[in-house]
């Protein structure tokens, strides 16, 4: 109750006197932590459940991951929680998976995400098409994120707007004009709201 009013201090000491503290509990306080921007003590809270060898399950792992990628961009410190997850046989699960790919992307890992994105069961999910997509067009790998962009239609995953605006990312160079033009003309017949929100993004990249 406290966490959902944002009152994280009277979360917390509700926390602390709580005598049977179950997963549920701990994984609602980190992510009431990371969604206040108390990344840190999201941090905090996860060390101290491994010193007190809390059995951790597939809905920790993306707060930790978040949190990590909020205050941390070092692949070390997010590659000890990618060996966790395995370990715990996590890595197949799709939110747990995403999120791995998220902490790559935010440590500018290319090849580390890309790794796991080849090794995923499923990708039939648009947040790991959109965060591999756009990683590699703020590489400049702009070949690679188009012909990622194509391979995502092919595999029948519907785009979304973010998915425009990554795509576009890697038409900025006049190389890939024809590229761009063709994505415009898919952006246009998508909703008015994605086309509207697209063509902002791509106006403030192109000035």
């Amino acid at each position: 109750m406290y966490c959902k009013c944002g009152s994280i201090l009277d979360a917390g000491r509700v926390l602390d006197q709580m005598h049977d503290r179950i997963i549920f509990t701990w994984n609602a306080m980190m992510g009431a932590y990371v969604s206040n921007g108390e990344s840190l003590r999201a941090l905090d809270l996860y060390r101290r459940m491994k010193v007190l060898r809390i059995l951790f399950d597939s809905f920790t792992f993306p707060c930790v991951l978040k949190a990590f990628g909020n205050v941390v961009e070092d692949i070390h410190c997010g590659a000890e929680i990618h060996g966790l997850v395995i370990k715990c046989g996590y890595d197949s699960i799709m939110y747990a998976a995403n999120s791995l790919v998220a902490m790559y992307a935010k440590c500018r890992d290319i090849i580390g995400e890309r790794t796991l994105f080849d090794r995923m069961n499923e990708r039939n999910d648009v947040v790991s098409w959109n965060s591999i997509i756009s990683a590699y067009s703020i590489d400049r790998q702009c070949m690679e994120a188009l012909k990622l962009f194509s391979d995502m239609q092919k595999a029948g995953v519907g785009v979304n707007t973010y998915t425009f605006v990554a795509a576009l990312q890697a038409c900025e160079n006049s190389s890939f004009k024809k590229p761009g033009m063709e994505i415009h003309a898919a952006i246009l017949k998508s909703s008015p709201v994605t086309a509207l929100v697209a063509m902002h993004v791509r106006f403030n990249l192109v000035k």
